[in-house]
């Protein structure tokens, strides 16, 4: 993320580019419905937090600060369709099943909780 950018230029730029890396849509027409869908998603998108996060980076001087967003897909009409492209060691956009026994780091586990809180579900 550059300091100027938004946190919605900055997410509407990544999702955009893993959605069309991972379809690699081969005209025009295609590429402007994909953008749409990721429009919507980003629209309706909640901040779930914002601010520090434990990480093993952090040192007194430097530290990590994110901001988590919650995209809620439940009939799958939007982006339920669409697979993301992974890349090794750059930041992961995927589908999460929120449960709270899934193996995570301590903030990533603090975030779903937040996010099993906003849907009324059982973490």
């Amino acid at each position: 993320m550059e300091v100027s950018d938004s946190v919605t230029s900055t997410l509407t730029k990544h999702l955009t580019n893993k959605v069309l890396a991972a379809h690699k849509p081969a005209i025009a027409e295609e590429k402007e419905k994909l953008d749409e869908r990721v429009q919507t998603i980003i629209q309706n998108a909640t901040q779930v937090y914002k601010g520090y996060v434990d990480d093993l980076r952090n040192t007194d001087n430097a530290w990590i600060e994110t901001v988590a967003m919650h995209f809620h897909d439940e009939t799958r009409e939007i982006l339920g369709d669409i697979e993301f492209e992974v890349d090794e060691g750059a930041p992961c956009v995927n589908w999460q099943e929120v449960s709270g026994h899934i193996n995570l780091d301590a903030s990533h586990s603090f975030i779903l909780h937040k996010v099993a809180e906003l849907r009324d579900a059982n973490f």
